[in-house]
């Protein structure tokens, strides 16, 4: 949670994966829901989320550049609450959405051969 609060602060981009017993604790940063703090000497506005650790709660100052990623495997999605992958842009990606046509053909012909001779091991 450290890390990641140092994240926000510095407006990094982080990567969540397989982190869902920390996802609570950023719940105000992901719905969005800011405190906005006007600073009138320097015509700035700044945001603050507040962060869960254990049972403290803290402001966070909230980069604007800040970028959070969440990743799912395919498998855990039926068992992710509705509630919080509507907080996010959806993107499905498979190894296939980085390889060139070229690639995927070959991939595809890869595939045939595997299934070619597993059929031939079970005969």
């Amino acid at each position: 949670i450290a890390r990641v609060t140092s994240s926000i602060i510095h407006g990094h981009t982080v990567v969540l994966s397989q982190c869902d017993e920390i996802h609570e604790s950023f719940y105000d940063l992901f719905n969005q829901r800011f405190t906005c703090i006007d600073e009138f000497q320097h015509k700035t506005k700044k945001y603050y989320a507040q962060i869960a650790t254990g049972n403290r709660v803290s402001n966070c100052l909230v980069h604007p550049e800040f970028q959070c990623v969440v990743v799912l495997k395919y498998s855990e999605l039926h068992n992710t609450p509705a509630p919080f992958l509507n907080r996010f842009e959806k993107f499905h990606l498979s190894h296939e959405s980085f390889l060139t046509e070229v690639e995927k053909e070959h991939n595809n012909i890869l595939i045939a051969l595997l299934l070619k001779a597993k059929e031939k091991v079970k005969t």
